[in-house]
């Protein structure tokens, strides 16, 4: 099996943000920094296992609270993983 090239250049942090607010972009920005494997178990893997959890326990606000774990790992973790990736470069 082949592996892709990525550019081997700075990315964007603020487009880095920009591509986790928009749905499904999250693959496009951690395939960026080369973080898709880690990106697909952090952003789709464990939520979805908490989630079912979380739905059983509190159905009615459990949509609600997984959103909000969703969002605050996939921001964290990008704009950790980019500074990252930029730094590499300086």
């Amino acid at each position: 099996m082949t592996k892709i090239s990525i550019k081997q250049r700075p990315v964007s942090i603020i487009w880095q943000m920009v591509a986790i607010c928009l749905p499904f972009c999250w693959i496009w920005a951690t395939y960026r920094i080369e973080k898709i494997r880690e990106g697909t178990l952090i952003f789709f893997i464990i939520p979805v296992t908490i989630g079912s959890f979380i739905l059983i326990a509190i159905p009615e606000e459990g949509a609600i609270v997984l959103s909000a774990i969703s969002a605050v790992l996939q921001i964290y973790f990008v704009h950790k993983w980019s500074t990252e990736w930029n730094n590499k470069f300086s």
